[in-house]
């Protein structure tokens, strides 16, 4: 009986246990069954989103580059993007033209990425893909277009329409882009000192984009400091001249003045088209400290020199702290010379002249009487004919003809090293005497090259000595901006003249 019970108790534990590992299996199964399922359905969502997203840049390739066919491709800068319209400029023929566009456009940069319309800008270059009736198939920022970022001392020469940058010249034509930002500018408003953006294509200057601008420093309390220097950061260096206006790069620099033992140093911010002041007062000399003098001088018709410079002596003057050299002088008295202090702030002097007495006039005649007889003694003196060697054994006559020889012969030896002095040294250091720079603007408007004070406009014009060289021309009108131009004045034996426009 009890065999019989042990039996059926292994026989329930085995069947328990059966039970158990097969729920355990079924377990596992469905639980792979649900990963290979998951795993199944995220590939599937991928290629479908993949699918999705081919087809949709597919509908776009197919929309502008496979149903439109390409007439002609276009180099051109951008003027303007609107809400659906973009207008730009012909490169090759200088003509404007517009395109529409959409969200479905082609728009891509130079590494076939699309972009947005928007985010296009002025003076950009790209190349525009045509269709028939000039639809736009592509727009792409240009990958043959050349640029030059933050590139400065440019020059440039309007009379032949050329640009130099780095000893190399470019043509520009009348379409030249010149911008400050968005705003279109003139190319005679760049200063060399300024930075800009170059844009071009083969040898030609498409664009120009004024990146960082100039201003200007002028000084004032000057008067101890002309002819002194100015030195503004690291890169500036010019004499101080009155009535200076420098241009200078936009920024913040140390700008100092210099002469001799006397030195200033301020910090200065200059902004764009903006004119700082410098006060150099207060680093120059001392004030000197005066005193008011008075002199009683008897004859009060006496002549009073002070220092070398007549003075009227009947009225209170103003000299500096110190000793001061005078003298007092009358026809009939004797001359007083000397030396006065002055060393308070009140400072009176007396001065009373004497006579001179007969026997120091009649001295006087005695000596211009002996002087005279001197000089009738030795005009009648036989020496002078005999005398010296120099007379003796000379043909006068053979002595004037080859006189007369030589005056006739000498001047034209000197004529022609006069001549070849002239040629040679017809410009000296940049300046050619012979001709004149005329600028012709506004009336009353100060004319700066270079910084140096060169005169105002009267009569509509200012004409000053040529030099020849680049230069910077400042005009500058009182209410008004300073406006800045660069000429080129050439060696071409002729005077040069420059219109500006008016303030």
């Amino acid at each position: 009986m009890k065999a019989q019970m042990r039996y059926n108790v292994k026989e329930r534990k085995a069947a328990t246990w059966i039970k158990s590992k097969v729920v355990i299996i079924a377990s596992m199964g469905i639980f792979l069954a649900l990963i290979i399922l998951s795993a199944v359905l995220s590939v599937k969502d991928e290629k479908t989103s993949k699918k999705n997203s081919d087809t949709q840049s597919e509908a776009v390739q197919e929309g502008m580059d496979v149903t439109i066919p390409v007439e002609r491709q276009v180099m051109a800068v951008v003027l303007s993007v609107e809400e659906d319209t973009i207008t730009m400029l012909d490169v090759d023929t200088d003509e404007e033209f517009s395109v529409s566009y959409s969200s479905a456009s082609n728009i891509v940069d130079k590494y076939d990425k699309p972009i947005l319309a928007k985010t296009l800008f002025k003076g950009q270059m790209v190349d525009v893909y045509l269709g028939e009736d000039d639809v736009l198939v592509t727009l792409q920022i240009s990958k043959t277009a050349w640029e030059y970022l933050a590139a400065t001392s440019l020059l440039y020469n309007t009379s032949a329409q050329a640009i130099m940058y780095n000893k190399v010249k470019y043509p520009y034509t009348d379409r030249l882009l010149v911008l400050d930002g968005e705003e279109e500018i003139n190319l005679t408003d760049l200063h060399k000192l300024d930075y800009v953006t170059i844009r071009g294509n083969e040898d030609k200057i498409c664009v120009i984009s004024r990146t960082r601008g100039h201003g200007y420093i002028t000084l004032t309390g000057d008067s101890d400091y002309i002819g002194g220097m100015i030195y503004v950061g690291t890169s500036i260096i010019a004499e101080i001249t009155e009535n200076m206006v420098l241009p200078v790069k936009e920024g913040t620099f140390d700008v100092t003045v210099q002469k001799g033992n006397l030195s200033g140093t301020k910090r200065i911010t200059i902004g764009k088209d903006q004119t700082v002041v410098f006060n150099v007062s207060e680093y120059g000399l001392p004030a000197a400290q005066m005193g008011r003098v008075t002199f009683d001088i008897t004859p009060s018709d006496a002549i009073l020199y002070v220092d070398g410079e007549e003075t009227n002596h009947k009225e209170t003057i103003q000299l500096t702290y110190g000793e001061h050299e005078i003298e007092v002088v009358l026809g009939g008295y004797t001359t007083y010379s000397g030396t006065i202090t002055v060393d308070r702030t009140e400072n009176a002097f007396a001065i009373k002249l004497s006579e001179s007495s007969a026997s120091e006039e009649e001295k006087e005649d005695d000596e211009l009487e002996d002087i005279e007889d001197s000089i009738e003694d030795s005009i009648e003196d036989d020496s002078w004919e005999e005398g010296s060697d120099s007379f003796e054994g000379n043909d006068s006559t053979s002595d004037t003809e080859d006189s007369e020889e030589q005056e006739e012969e000498e001047p034209e030896i000197d004529w022609i090293e006069e001549e070849e002095e002239e040629t040679t040294e017809e410009i000296v250091n940049g300046v050619d005497e012979k001709h004149k720079i005329t600028i012709i603007c506004t009336e009353g408007v100060k004319v700066y090259l270079d910084g140096t004070y060169k005169g105002i406009i009267q009569g509509g014009k200012l004409e000053f000595t040529k030099v020849v060289g680049t230069y910077t021309v400042e005009l500058k009108l009182d209410g008004y901006e300073t406006k800045s131009y660069v000429i080129q004045v050439e060696d071409d034996g002729e005077d040069a003249q420059y219109r500006f426009p008016g303030f």
